[in-house]
């Protein structure tokens, strides 16, 4: 399951139409790790990592081989070492969460910021590999991306993963009163859903703040003819 959340993600880097997966792709790694002490939830969180920075960067073995004139055997093993550089911060993220996992909501939260942090370091240290963040997938989804220029894609990437640990707190709770479903406990998903809506309000509402407003400043905008 960890290395199916890693494949999602990269599927979600393929265009408009698979970047809806990323919306859902860390559940498998997010339900696997459920219950997981630190060390197994950062395995698991490493496997994911890997399987997506494996085959979401396996472009550079052609580009090593081919403009770099060396061999296979040596771009091979650099990719392998990327991946695994790469996939530590999933592991990381994941083991933050296990950290919290007697409570569900909280572990989503610490989660989700944990992930971002983790993306943050990844971009700066050793010079910094700010490739491949969840929130670039989204770059055709035009409302979702404004709150970029706030934070930045780390912003989107926020939305990302927070939306990811909701659709895995839901499962969670689903499936652990399917058989007392009189008892779900409303009071609790009550907050969780109106914090969820509440922060996809915000998203949404300030993108299409923003893409009117520059609408506007463009048709307003001094036009001038130019001769090529």
């Amino acid at each position: 399951m960890p290395a199916l959340s890693g494949i999602l993600l990269t599927a979600a880097f393929s265009g408009s139409f698979m970047s809806w997966a990323a919306w859902f792709a860390i559940v498998p790694l997010l339900l696997s790790i459920n219950g997981d002490s630190f060390k197994e939830a950062a395995k698991k969180g490493f496997a994911a990592g890997f399987a997506h920075s494996f085959t979401l960067f396996s472009w550079v073995v052609y580009t090593m081989h081919v403009y770099g004139f060396l061999p296979f055997y040596v771009c091979v093993p650099v990719l392998i070492l990327l991946a695994s550089y790469i996939a530590l911060y999933t592991a990381l993220s994941a083991g933050v969460a296990s950290m919290f996992r007697n409570s569900p909501a909280l572990s989503t939260i610490a989660f989700s910021l944990a992930w971002i942090c983790a993306d943050y370091l990844r971009g700066i240290l050793f010079t910094g590999f700010p490739w491949g963040f969840a929130g670039y997938s989204q770059y055709q989804n035009l409302k979702m991306i404004q709150a970029a220029d706030i934070g930045g894609v780390y912003a989107v990437t926020f939305a990302i993963v927070f939306f990811n640990g909701f659709l895995f707190w839901i499962i969670k709770t689903a499936w652990n009163y399917r058989n007392d479903l009189k008892n779900i406990p409303v009071k609790r998903i009550i907050p969780v859903i109106s914090a969820l809506s509440v922060l996809s309000a915000m998203y949404i509402y300030y993108g299409e703040y923003r893409l009117k407003t520059i609408q506007a400043e463009t048709e307003s905008s001094r036009k001038s003819e130019i001769a090529i």
